[in-house]
Formats: structure tokens, C-alpha cells, sequence
């Protein structure tokens, strides 16, 4: 049987003007939700009629979860994260998902309950950190879970570390990667790296699941450098070449059995761009229906040297909420890097710090500025 085909599913007037010709031709076979938007960062209570289809696609087995505001490698542990636990427990109990997915890397650190998805060095303080992530969702979800590739990297080094990183993380518990298509060529863009074989770095026989969307084009405002970014922003259409990706994944990913579009619902406003994305959705309902079951995959990630011990625990926890001040607080790579540099890592990060690229630093200083909440509370750091 081919992966089935569905959406993220969203419940605002104009994505329900979008999708509800597709569900009439019966071309969604399954649903994801995130499962945690009305828990923090959104207040919004699901209506009458979006509880009953999740229901309904539930009872099919055709129903996935997915979170967004966990902070998979955010250490110390936050009390908003045990909470956050306690609430996917009940909602799992409550409804049953094949299967539930989180975020790689952090959103949260110190003071910081949120802000915009953040890379980590890959060592063995993150990798057991992520393990241990894992257990705990694995724990309360009672069943397969499994976390999705990051899109943005501060160095090309994030985007050709993070597949063994991912591997180390998720290979004790057996579990599964949500191979984000848009997510794998935006770093490619970004970095200057060729999409395919950075597709091909992953742990591709671990890919439960595919996500393709759009983005948009950025650029940074400080650097002499004009080159324009790429932004995993789910706004605009499925390019050709991410198609072409997702034809790629799809011939080396044997175990997947979900491929979801993803949209952002405002961004379809007129009647001509909500027609022009049901075409799209339509032709990879079509593109996955072509490449059909796929045999075992040729790609096998080469066994991972070990993470290098650039930190313990206590070091990586100062490090990421110097990290996100920084990002917050000034704007120029320049001075962000020099805070870093003279923080708690920055000799045993150098290298690493060095190879940050000064555009995906400020753009990312911006995202951290629009996106971050503050709790002095959640800050189990000392001063």
C-alpha cells in the first residue's frame, strides 16, 4: 500500500474554504493535528466540529498527533513541560493516534518558555538529553513516537550533523522520524549544500512519516552578504524542486505511510491561491500514488562515529539560554557571537561558533525576538 495522503488540520474559515472540495473528492485519507495549540501558545478551544472529525478519523485509524511546544532539548526540565506531559497522557487516553510526533531541538531555555526552533550542537550531553526526551513522550503517548527534522540551522555543521543526531537520539526506543521534505531543502539553500545527499544523511529507515509544504524568501538585514534565505514560513506553493525531493524521499523511505501537506490557513485568502493549492495537494495525492509501495531502501546511514563530549548537561543548559538572550537582545551576528563566545562554551564550542553563518544568525535573532515569552519562574538556572 502507498503512504497515505492528508493535511494538518487547521480551523479557520479560510483553510476550511480551501480543503472542503478535497474531502468531498475523498483525496484526504488521513489527519494530523497539533495536538498541544490550544494547550499554551494558542487559548483556542477546538470547535464543535473539529473535535468530531478528529473523532471520526480516529475511529478509521487515520488520525496523527504532532507537538509544537514541548522543547524536546531544553534542559534543566521546566515545570511547563511536566504539565505539558500531563496533558498529551490525557489526550491520548481520550482519543487514539497512531502515532505522535514532536519538534527536534529547543524552543525554551532559562526564563524562556518560547521562542522560535533552535539547534543544538550534536555531543553526548544532547544526545542523552534527547533520549531521555523521548522516553518521557514515549511514557505518556503509550505508544510510537517519534520527532521531526529542524529546519533551521546556524551553520551548515547543524545541517550535516543532525541525521546521526537524530539516529543516536531516537535509536534506543526504536523510535520514528518525521522527514519534513521543505525543512531538508531549506538547510540545503541555506548552507550551499546539495538537497539530495543531505536528504540521504538522514536515518532513512526510520521515516515514519513525510511532511511537504512552501515557504518564502528572506533576507538578512546586517550582513554584507545579500544571498536571500530561505524560511520554512508554510505561505507559499510546493516548488518544483521539493516536489522533485519528496519523489526522491519517497523511492528510499520503505516504512513511511503518511505524507501531509501543510499550509498555513491565512495565507489562503483568495479563491485563486486556494485553487491553485488544492491542484498542488492533488498532484501529490497523484505523485505518491505513482511511486507506490517502495522496496527497502539502498540508503543506510554509516554508523556514527560517537558524539564528541563538547559539554556536560549543566554546560549545554547555560549555553542555550545564552544562546536565546543573545538572540533576543541584539541583532548584529557580530555581537552575538562575541556574547557567545565569552559565555560558558565558548572555548569548547570555537569551532562550532565559528562556523555560524552571519545571515541564519540574525535571521534567527529575529524570529527569537518576534516569537519569545518570558517566565522567570520556569528559570531553574542559577543566576
Amino acid at each position: 500500500m502507498p503512504p497515505r495522503v492528508g493535511l494538518n488540520l487547521l480551523t479557520d474559515e479560510p483553510f476550511l474554504e480551501a480543503v472542503r472540495p478535497l474531502f468531498s473528492e475523498g483525496l484526504v485519507a488521513a489527519l494530523e493535528w497539533d495536538i498541544d495549540d490550544s494547550w499554551g501558545f494558542s487559548s483556542r478551544t477546538p470547535p464543535d466540529w473539529a473535535e468530531r472529525m478528529l473523532d471520526l478519523y480516529a475511529e478509521e485509524g487515520a488520525l496523527y498527533g504532532h507537538g509544537v511546544w514541548l522543547s524536546v532539548l531544553t534542559t534543566p526540565w521546566q515545570p511547563r513541560q511536566e504539565v505539558w506531559l500531563e496533558r498529551l497522557a490525557q489526550e491520548c487516553r481520550r482519543r487514539p493516534y497512531r502515532h505522535v510526533s514532536e519538534h527536534f531541538g529547543f524552543t525554551a531555555a532559562g526564563p524562556f518558555t518560547r521562542s522560535t526552533m533552535l539547534p543544538l550542537p550534536y555531543c553526548r550531553a544532547a544526545v542523552d538529553l534527547g533520549r531521555d526526551r523521548v522516553e518521557r513522550l514515549r511514557a505518556a503517548t503509550g505508544g510510537l513516537v517519534g520527532l521531526e527534522v529542524l529546519a533551521n540551522t546556524l551553520s551548515p555543521v547543524d545541517a550535516v550533523d543532525q541525521g546521526p543526531f537524530l539516529d543516536a537520539v531516537l535509536a534506543p526506543s526504536g523510535g520514528f522520524l518525521v522527514l519534513d521534505v521543505h525543512n531538508v531543502w531549506t538547510q540545503a539553500v541555506n548552507t550551499g549544500l546539495p538537497p539530495e545527499l543531505l536528504l540521504e544523511s538522514y536515518p532513512l529507515e526510520r521515516v515514519r512519516e513525510l511532511h511537504v509544504s512552501g515557504g518564502s524568501w528572506g533576507r538578512a538585514l546586517g550582513t554584507r552578504d545579500s544571498r536571500p534565505i530561505r524560511l520554512d514560513s508554510h505561505d507559499g506553493p510546493l516548488l518544483p524542486p521539493v516536489l522533485s525531493l519528496l519523489r526522491h524521499a519517497l523511492a528510499l523511505c520503505p516504512r513511511c505511510e503518511l505524507v501531509i501537506v501543510e499550509r498555513r490557513g491565512e495565507t489562503l485568502l483568495s479563491e485563486d491561491v486556494r485553487s491553485e493549492w488544492r491542484d498542488q495537494y492533488r498532484a501529490v495525492v497523484e505523485l505518491v500514488a505513482e511511486v507506490g509501495v517502495s522496496p527497502p531502501s539502498p540508503v543506510r546511514a554509516s554508523p556514527a562515529s560517537p558524539p564528541p563530549e563538547l559539554l556536560d548537561e549543566a554546560s549545554l543548559a547555560r549555553y542555550q539560554r545564552e544562546l536565546l538572550t543573545a538572540l533576543v537582545e541584539e541583532s548584529d551576528s557580530r555581537a552575538i557571537l562575541s556574547r557567545l563566545r565569552q559565555g560558558v562554551a565558548g572555548t569548547r564550542l570555537a569551532p562550532y561558533l565559528d562556523s555560524f553563518d552571519s545571515r541564519m544568525v540574525e535571521l534567527l535573532a529575529v524570529l527569537a525576538s518576534r516569537w519569545s515569552a518570558f517566565d522567570p519562574s520556569q528559570d531553574l538556572l542559577p543566576p
